[in-house]
């Protein structure tokens, strides 16, 4: 992890760990959606929220309301960043149920955002990956498995 962050970072030319990614405009918003390796889900909403799921389409990490949040135990626990000698670490802190609804009622009404961009194929997208690879049918099949309602918590924050 990075010591210093920058909210500028060009996911779609930089997204090197997502092979196959995409950007299109939802309202105000420069969304990004990228595939990991092995075909788990990364929702980047502008800057904040980000949303990561694993392979099973459990949320793993998310970016929310400048906090960061990892699975642990099949709940999320809030990361606080520290500084020491140099170094970047994190200590891990529970909060309240009230934040944690509002995560994950946040994540359910962006994918339900991108359910309906991809089905009335309304947005343009720009797509970065593989020539042989359909980013929107890609997409379009990991939201049509998307459990309904709001997403489940991983057991840890893990790709698998």
């Amino acid at each position: 992890m990075a010591v210093h962050e920058h909210d500028h970072e060009d996911l779609l030319r930089d997204g090197r760990k997502m092979p196959l990614r995409g950007r299109t405009q939802i309202g105000d918003t420069a969304v990004v959606v990228g595939f990991r390796q092995q075909g788990q889900l990364s929702l980047y909403c502008g800057v904040d929220p980000v949303f990561q799921f694993d392979l099973q389409q459990k949320l793993r990490r998310v970016y929310f309301s400048g906090e960061r949040f990892m699975a642990q135990s099949g709940e999320l626990v809030q990361l606080i960043r520290t500084h020491r000698g140099g170094r970047v670490t994190f200590a891990k802190r529970p909060f309240g149920p009230q934040q944690a609804s509002e995560i994950l009622n946040s994540s359910s009404r962006w994918i339900d955002q991108l359910r309906g961009i991809v089905k009335s194929a309304s947005n343009g997208w720009e797509v970065v990956g593989p020539a042989d690879c359909d980013f929107i049918g890609s997409l379009a099949a990991w939201l049509d498995s998307f459990p309904p309602g709001l997403p489940q918590i991983a057991n840890d924050a893990s790709i698998r």
